[in-house]
C-alpha cells in the first residue's frame, strides 16, 4: 500500500472526526485519485467516502460500504465497515441486521473507550439499538456518558443529524425528569459497565432476530 494513499486516508478520517465534512470530501477524492493512479483496488476510497455519506445522511453510503469486504481482508477497514452498516440498518429500523453487523465489528475490534475508531461508532449504535429495543433510559444514559467522555468526537457528533434525532426521540419517550435522571446516571456510571449492560440487550436482540448474521453475508457468532 503506497504510503501516500494510507496517509490521505488517515487524514480523511481525522477531518471526519472533527466534523469537517468539506475537508473530508476533498481528502476522500484525493484517496480515490491516488488509488486510480496506482492502479489499485478502491477499498480505502470506498470506505472513507461511504462513512462520510453515512454521517451526511446520504443513502449512497450503504452501497459504498458494501463494496469494501470484496476488496480487502484488512481488519481495520472491515470493522469500520461493519459498524457503518450497523448504523445504516439501524436508521432504516432493521434492528436484527444492525445487531448482526455490530457484533461482527466488535468481534474484529472490541470497544475500547480511548480508541476513537471504536468510540465513534460504538456508542451511537449502542444507544440507537437500546432505544429501538425499548429501553430509552439505558439509551439516554450511555449516550450522555459518551458525550461527556474525553474521547468523544464532539465535532462529528455535533453535525451528525442521526444523533440529534435520536436524542429528540429519547426526550419524547421519557418524561423530562426521567430523561435528566437517566442522563445524569449515565455520566456518573462507569462507561464500560454500561457497555456490559448493552451486551445483555444485544444478546436478546440476536436471540429474537437473525441469530447474529451480519448483513454483508459474512458468518456471525453469538455474543458469549
Amino acid at each position: 500500500l503506497p504510503i501516500l494513499i494510507f496517509a490521505l486516508g488517515q487524514f480523511a478520517y481525522l477531518s471526519l472526526a472533527h466534523g469537517d465534512f468539506e475537508e473530508t470530501e476533498r481528502r476522500c477524492r484525493a484517496v480515490r485519485r491516488e488509488t486510480e493512479r496506482a492502479n489499485m483496488l478502491h477499498e480505502r476510497a470506498d470506505c472513507c467516502t461511504g462513512l462520510l455519506r453515512l454521517f451526511q445522511g446520504d443513502p449512497s453510503a450503504e452501497a459504498l460500504l458494501r463494496k469494501v469486504p470484496a476488496q480487502t481482508s484488512n481488519l481495520s477497514l472491515l470493522h469500520v465497515v461493519h459498524y457503518g452498516l450497523s448504523l445504516v440498518a439501524l436508521q432504516r429500523g432493521d434492528l436484527a441486521s444492525a445487531a448482526g453487523d455490530f457484533l461482527a465489528g466488535s468481534r474484529l475490534v472490541p470497544f475500547q473507550p480511548l480508541i476513537p475508531a471504536t468510540f465513534v461508532w460504538f456508542i451511537p449504535a449502542a444507544a440507537g439499538m437500546l432505544a429501538q429495543a425499548g429501553d430509552p433510559r439505558a439509551a439516554a444514559g450511555i449516550l450522555a456518558a459518551g458525550k461527556a467522555h474525553p474521547a468523544c468526537p464532539q465535532g462529528l457528533w455535533a453535525r451528525w443529524a442521526f444523533l440529534g434525532e435520536l436524542e429528540d426521540r429519547l426526550q419524547s419517550a421519557l418524561p423530562a425528569e426521567a430523561f435528566r435522571e437517566a442522563s445524569t446516571k449515565g455520566k456518573e456510571t462507569d462507561l464500560l459497565e454500561q457497555v456490559d449492560g448493552f451486551h445483555e440487550t444485544l444478546r436478546s436482540i440476536l436471540d429474537d432476530g437473525n441469530g447474529g448474521q451480519p448483513s454483508t453475508g459474512r458468518p456471525g457468532r453469538s455474543y458469549p
